[in-house]
């Protein structure tokens, strides 16, 4: 084996390290006058180190940036501040500004008088860098800002035609037309609808994106509004065949501060958007209070749905203007892919948080959380209490639509039993009356498999044994008045109004 070399002497090493840095290296006295300096320090100012011994530094620093760093080397070179770093301009040898940044510190030691240490890198590159890309974002920005205050007159324009077309269209469909004629004129119709939401969400979008969406603060009835949103969207659902539920804790407080058209609008779009793409099953609304303190109610909206769901890869993208979760869904299902971009600034606006739980082929929960400020009536007891027990037979096929009617009756004080078909409820009436506890009320759907509301009101009718029990039949929006003059015209069915009536808050 060949002996190792020795070493060479330390002041030796460190010689070589000094000469070959990738960065300029300085030793510098107290006035800032060089001392030493490498081969990329000469390199960067291009003079020879010979030329540069004995120099200020600061006389190839430009102008403007001088003073500022005269003064913080000052204070290093006086022990007041042990280092410093700066970026700044400098002069190179050819006349040429450039950028660089330094590192400078005070360096003392027993075997030798203090000294000042730098260490400068060329940062002209990353500089020329950082100042294009602000170049760029500022051309960006004034183009978006162009773009959208553009999107917004034009929007306005053309919003204005389109209230006369569908104004228009409507004075038409109330005139004696042959079927034809209103099968044209209610596809006008339809079209002009379709435009005129496309024309609000590139409106509302171009205002998020200019900043110019502002939110009013009133107070205003949670319960209403939410309701209200629901009914907008309950009777596209119902065309579809599908169930729609809202479930309204009764833990909300009654009023409440914010933007009820802002929030009526984001729900309207989560809905819209579940009952779009469940083709059969049920749309449920659950609103809860999840966080309650004396000033702030932070409440909780999930829209979950029995639809086609989404695959996991698609969910970070899903709230991205534009965004759908494939390319053919804007054609089968139509809509912009604006929704829930807008939505979600909405929410944002609203100090809350908002995201989705999905499985494909098992439908998908769409949540979002606001904070309101409480107003002046907060949690109480809730308004429809019952003066006196009561029991209610449920009846409903669907599981879930029972679960949210019993929930609504125990907060009422009720005592509920359930029943999930037709002749199923018989047989618990009717084993209730001969027991001598006959129910006081059956909230009964309408629209169930097999024996549906109106044969059962029937049966139940025609029975004196349990027809002591008050009937309030439950029926979609929409489909309540028609069927009703039918049945009753032939004499089978009789309904009675009670207080229950406002039950038909929960099936929409």
């Amino acid at each position: 084996m060949k002996p190792v070399p020795p070493l060479a002497p330390h002041g030796r090493q460190f010689q070589v390290i000094f000469d070959h840095s990738p960065v300029g290296l300085l030793v510098l006295d107290s006035g800032a006058h060089i001392i030493h300096c490498n081969r990329v320090l000469e390199k960067m100012l291009g003079v020879a180190s010979v030329e540069l011994r004995g120099r200020r530094l600061s006389t190839f620093v430009v102008a403007e940036d001088a003073d500022s760093f005269q003064r913080l080397y000052d204070d290093v070179a006086a022990d007041r501040q042990p280092h410093f770093r700066t970026n700044l301009r400098y002069l190179r040898g050819d006349g040429e500004q450039a950028w660089c940044r330094m590192d400078v510190a005070r360096v003392s030691s027993d075997g030798h008088s203090p000294f000042i240490f730098a260490l400068v890198e060329d940062i002209t590159e990353q500089k020329s860098g950082e100042d294009r890309l602000k170049q760029e974002k500022e051309v960006a920005e004034r183009s978006t800002r162009i773009k959208s205050a553009f999107l917004a007159n034009m929007s306005h324009e053309i919003r204005t035609p389109l209230h006369t077309i569908t104004g228009m269209t409507e004075l038409m469909l109330d005139t004696r037309l042959d079927e034809e004629q209103r099968e044209y004129a209610q596809q006008v119709r339809f079209s002009a609808e379709v435009l005129l939401n496309l024309i609000n969400d590139i409106l509302d979008f171009s205002k998020i994106e200019a900043g110019k969406l502002s939110l009013e603060v009133i107070e205003f009835a949670l319960a209403s509004m939410t309701e209200e949103a629901v009914d907008l969207v309950s009777l596209e659902a119902h065309k579809k065949g599908l169930e729609v539920l809202l479930y309204l804790d009764p833990r909300l407080p009654q009023l409440v501060r914010g933007d009820p058209a802002r929030l009526r609008q984001i729900i309207v779009n989560l809905f819209n958007n579940a009952v779009k793409f469940t083709p059969t099953g049920h749309v449920y609304l659950r609103v809860t209070p999840v966080r309650t303190t004396s000033r702030r109610v932070t409440v909780m909206f999930e829209v979950i749905d029995t639809g086609i769901g989404i695959p996991e890869t698609k969910l970070a993208s899903l709230f991205k203007a534009f965004s759908q979760v494939d390319s053919s869904t804007t054609r089968r299902f139509g809509g912009t892919g604006l929704g829930l971009s807008i939505s979600r600034n909405l929410v944002q606006l609203m100090d809350g948080q908002i995201g989705v739980k999905s499985q494909e082929n098992k439908g998908s929960t769409f949540w979002f959380t606001v904070p309101f400020p409480s107003s002046s009536e907060l949690n109480g007891e809730p308004a429809n209490r019952f003066d006196q027990p009561i029991s209610v037979l449920v009846v409903d096929d669907s599981e879930l639509a029972r679960s949210v009617l019993r929930s609504y009756v125990e907060s009422w004080g009720g005592t509920v039993s359930e029943a999930g078909s037709g002749s199923e409820a018989l047989e618990v009436l009717k084993r209730a009356a001969n027991e001598g506890r006959p129910y006081d009320v059956a909230l009964i759907d309408l629209l169930m498999h097999g024996m549906d509301g109106w044969q059962l009101a029937s049966e139940i009718n025609s029975d004196k044994d349990i027809n002591s029990t008050r009937l309030v039949l439950l029926s979609p929006a929409g489909r309540m008045a028609g069927e009703a003059k039918m049945k009753l015209r032939r004499g089978s069915t009789h309904t009675s109004t009670s207080r229950f009536a406002a039950m038909s808050c929960s099936k929409r």
